[in-house]
């Protein structure tokens, strides 16, 4: 018997093991188990194959949904972080948008009492510009979907 005909007769009986493990487990649990199995060979350079690698793992459905409810735990815990986050971002621009509502009405206000010609003038149209440019942001930041 060459090698190569050594190593199909192992792979024959370690799939007729798994396929009688597979019925024992089916019977004997009440929650359906899950058998997997992964078989590598390796060829040698003449093609023919020179090692055979066994690696079998057993899960229960048990074991199975307890590692899905942990994933989904993870994913509900990041989407409530998420959700503070845009709170928290949402409260920071509501405050924001209070600060520059009161530098463009401050601003206004000053403009009314300088004469129109002049630097001042100049820089708090400036200043006004630039405050109603933020509150655009903000109100962009804020109502975007």
């Amino acid at each position: 018997m060459t090698e190569k005909d050594r190593l199909q007769e192992e792979v024959k009986k370690l799939r007729k093991r798994i396929t009688q493990l597979e019925r024992r487990l089916a019977k004997g649990e009440k929650t359906k188990s899950v058998l997997m199995a992964r078989v590598e060979r390796s060829i040698d350079s003449a093609g023919d194959p020179d090692s055979m690698f066994e690696n079998n793992a057993l899960r229960t459905e048990r074991e199975q949904a307890a590692a899905e409810k942990k994933k989904l735990e993870a994913q509900l815990q990041q989407a409530q972080k998420m959700e503070a986050v845009g709170t928290l971002a949402g409260g920071i621009a509501h405050e924001f948008n209070n600060i520059l509502s009161t530098i463009i009405g401050y601003t206004e206000l000053v403009m009314e009492d300088v004469p129109e010609e002049g630097t001042v003038q100049a820089n708090l149209q400036e200043v006004f510009k630039a405050a109603v440019r933020a509150r655009g942001l903000v109100q962009g930041i804020t109502e975007a979907p």
